[in-house]
């Protein structure tokens, strides 16, 4: 049996395969790994299960020798990668509202983890913590999840590219950081 771990909306898993077209990827070959067809991904409603997202990042990695993969999907979302969630994000009147609109609608997208927000004084970080404990399976996702806030919250503020303060990930450190 398999372990269930939730799922990603068709839309987000939409984007991980676009991406992946532009590394030079077959789209067929894609849909192939997430055994679903292009119909498929085309409905916002429909989920796909995560460990099938997961295999297919890791699959994409071994393809590419893109080491970042998850990072370059994280760049890539934008306010409609979330369908409803991501336009409602950009509506908000603060990125505080933003984040915490996000924490109590965040299983529209995925709910293989879950987001949260921490304040102190005058710093607040977003911490993803998923339901898989395995840091090295899931850096790909975990990358995209929080490359994915950074640039969401800058659209949302309309900043360029800041620096983030802090960066923490549950996993190794890769060799190469300038991505990061």
């Amino acid at each position: 049996f398999a372990m269930d771990l939730g799922h990603f909306s068709a839309r987000y898993t939409a984007t991980i395969v676009t991406v992946a077209e532009h590394q030079g990827l077959d789209r067929n070959w894609l849909l192939q790994h997430l055994a679903l067809d292009e119909a498929y991904l085309k409905l916002s409603i429909n989920r796909v299960p995560s460990l099938r997202v997961i295999e297919l990042l890791h699959a994409i990695i071994a393809a590419t020798g893109q080491p970042c993969f998850g990072l370059m999907v994280g760049d890539s979302f934008k306010p409609g990668t979330f369908d409803i969630l991501g336009l409602a994000a950009m509506c908000s009147n603060t990125l505080r509202e933003a984040v915490l609109l996000n924490h109590r609608y965040q299983p529209l997208n995925q709910t293989l983890g879950v987001s949260r927000l921490e304040e102190q004084g005058a710093h607040a970080a977003v911490v993803w913590t998923p339901r898989l404990q395995d840091p090295e399976r899931l850096r790909p996702v975990t990358e995209a999840v929080m490359a994915g806030y950074a640039g969401i919250g800058r659209w949302i503020t309309w900043h360029a590219p800041q620096p983030l303060l802090k960066k923490e990930f549950r996993h190794q450190a890769p060799e190469q950081t300038q991505e990061y």
